[in-house]
Parts: structure tokens; sequence; C-alpha cells
């Protein structure tokens, strides 16, 4: 129906669950709608836990909005998960493809959080023996790199 109806039902189930947080169904199972996180701008895709899917937030938004109130990720919640995780050099140069164009989109981000994202970000380089990532490869911080060039871009040189 109209979404102002979906809405008021919405706000009336807020107002009857007024103490709980309401459970809410993320990509790691079930979580509290507080503790969740809805998705911003593809920042979903570098491991932030307990996110929402997008299909499940578009087919309820009112529930997650009003009802769950999940917050939405923001750069805090960025930052822990690169603290908490180590990234492969593949996921590595899709973060720093993908932080130029969140930082215009968004509203100007502040300095003090990309060097904190810069600080947190850990990751492994692929071996070159095998061509995958083994568990025992040295973990490097991002924050020691001027420059980043993938291994494969010398090949392609002329």
């Amino acid at each position: 129906p109209d979404s102002i109806v979906g809405q008021c039902l919405a706000k009336g189930f807020g107002r009857a669950l007024a103490n709980t947080s309401p459970p809410v169904l993320t990509v790691d199972g079930v979580a509290r709608g507080i503790d969740s996180r809805l998705t911003q701008n593809g920042m979903e895709a570098f491991g932030i836990p307990h996110t929402v899917r997008r299909i499940m937030l578009e087919n309820a938004r009112e529930y997650h909005t009003v009802i769950a109130n999940c917050p939405t990720m923001n750069m805090d919640d960025l930052i822990k998960a690169m603290k908490e995780n180590v990234l492969s050099e593949e996921m590595l140069i899709r973060l720093l493809k993908w932080y130029p164009k969140y930082a215009r989109l968004s509203n100007p981000i502040r300095r003090d959080k990309s060097l904190q994202l810069k600080e947190a970000i850990r990751y492994r380089k692929e071996s070159d023996s095998n061509g995958g990532q083994s568990d025992d490869a040295e973990v490097h911080p991002l924050d020691s790199l001027f420059y980043f060039a993938p291994v494969r871009m010398n090949k392609k040189l002329p």
C-alpha cells in the first residue's frame, strides 16, 4: 500500500516495542537492530559485521529504519572492521579504488578519520610462488607505504 500506511504501522510497532531492540536478519545471521548496520555507498563490501542486506532493506525499509532503528554504516564502522581484519591484496586494491569515490560522494570526511582508516588497514601480499594467498604470509600495515602498485603491474609495463 501507500508508504505513509507502512510508516504509521511501523511507528505503532515501535511504540509497542519501546524497551527492546527487535531482531534483524543480517549477513552474519540474526542480530539486534541496534547492533546491525544499514548499507551505505558500497561500504558493506569491506567486511563490516552485522550488515543488513540491501535487498532486505529495500523490501522492509520501515521495519529497519523505524521499528528496529538500525544505524547506517559510517567511517567508524569501517575503521573498526579494518582493525579486526587483514585484507587480501585484491581487497586492498578494491578499497583504494573505492575510497576516493566515497569521499567525493559523502559529506566532507574529516582528515583525522582518513588517517585513522589508513592506520587501521593491514594487508597480506599475494605470494609469488603459487599465485594464491597463504595463511602464513607476512602482514603489512598500509600506513608504512607511500605508493602502492600491485606486482602484476610490472608485467604490463613495456
